[in-house]
């Protein structure tokens, strides 16, 4: 019976050094776990920063697939000189802000500003990426984009108040 003592002794401390050995791989492993996060979260961090930093602002699914149709099927339709002759001022929903911002600036109609990108907007005085997000979603309202072209399209020599 001492030899089955022996033996049976022997086995529980292989299986105790066995889980030991498990129990450090263990805690080792949730080591490199925990520092992969921290990792993946210092990165987002650092991501997030830099869009902020670059004045990213997101684009709806929408708007992105219709822009993306046009340029493959090389179906765009022009803008009806109406729409480019309509003053800003008149544009449903537009912040007194952004309305006068643009009007410091020179632009009275719709024609005017399509053309322009998102960066000469935000070098306006005053003309945040607030402003801007709105105004895309004005924009879009109408079937409009920033950066688009007026073909020949000339703004109406009427009072541009």
């Amino acid at each position: 019976m001492g030899k089955k003592v022996s033996a049976y002794t022997k086995q529980m401390k292989i299986l105790l050094g066995a889980n030991s050995e498990l129990t450090a791989k263990n805690k080792r492993m949730q080591k490199i776990i925990n520092d992969f996060q921290e990792s993946v979260a210092n990165l987002m961090s650092n991501l997030d920063h830099e869009i902020y930093l670059l004045n990213v602002e997101p684009v709806s699914n929408a708007l992105l697939s219709r822009q993306i149709k046009d340029l493959l099927t090389l179906n765009v339709e022009p803008i009806s000189n109406a729409l480019l002759s309509t003053q800003i001022k008149d544009l449903v929903n537009i912040e007194v802000r952004t309305k006068n911002c643009l009007r410091g600036d020179g632009i009275h109609f719709v024609g005017q500003l399509v053309p322009l990108t998102e960066n000469k907007l935000l070098r306006i005085q005053h003309f945040g990426p607030q402003s801007l997000h709105r105004l895309n979603k004005i924009l879009a309202l109408h079937n409009l984009s920033l950066g688009m072209s007026v073909g020949d399209w000339e703004p109406p020599q009427e009072q541009k108040n």
